[in-house]
């Protein structure tokens, strides 16, 4: 049962924007996001 619900889903596999991403990488996302948001300045 545990198998079914761990399992890359059929969904994820087909959307584009559907994949893993560490915590660095998230966390780089996110302060670009918010330079760019605060001062203007594209990353």
């Amino acid at each position: 049962m545990f198998d079914e619900f761990a399992r890359d889903s059929v969904i994820a596999g087909r959307a584009p924007d559907a994949f893993d991403m560490t915590n660095a990488e998230l966390a780089w996302v996110v302060i670009a996001a918010e330079r760019e948001r605060l001062f203007g300045e594209p990353q």
